[in-house]
């Protein structure tokens, strides 16, 4: 990765490698970085790191680059952007186990979605499901209604 954040013109990033069972963790850091990471909003942002991620899979391990995972972070940006995620997904399980409603959500990057699945996965009385393939692919959110003082009424999230 250095190699080619020097090619790019991205010389001074420091980059920093955890290599785990099936999982490569890149932390690319510095003014530089921040460069090439760019200014647009964090969507945009998302979306080149689920690039470079793509990019660096295919070049570490071919077309056997889904049995091996590359994640990479700029500057700290996974920690912030999934704090802001989980933040959210919290007012979605409390829209579902208050309305008994499911929530379905149009085009989420896979960075984001997971951050919503590990998110709500962790809580009772919501579950979450991902439809579709590519950039098709959505996630809903559903789960029995919070009756009062926070006990669960019936599930009429699919009627």
């Amino acid at each position: 990765m250095s190699t080619v954040l020097k090619s790019l013109g991205y010389g001074s990033a420091s980059v920093f490698v955890k290599e785990a069972d099936n999982r490569i963790e890149l932390s690319i850091q510095g003014a530089e970085a921040i460069a090439l990471f760019g200014k647009q909003n964090a969507a945009a942002r998302t979306e080149v790191l689920e690039s470079l991620q793509f990019l660096c899979g295919k070049v570490l391990f071919g077309s056997d680059s889904r049995n091996k995972l590359v994640v990479i972070d700029v500057d700290g940006f996974r920690a912030s952007r999934e704090s802001v995620v989980s933040k959210a997904a919290q007012r979605v399980a409390d829209a579902v186990l208050d309305s008994g409603r499911t929530i379905r959500f149009a085009g989420m990057n896979s960075i984001d979605r997971r951050a919503f699945h590990k998110t709500l996965g962790d809580l009772e009385g919501v579950r979450t499901e991902s439809d579709g393939e590519g950039i098709l692919r959505r996630l809903r959110a559903f789960g029995g209604r919070r009756g009062p003082q926070g006990t669960d009424a019936p599930d009429r999230s699919e009627g």
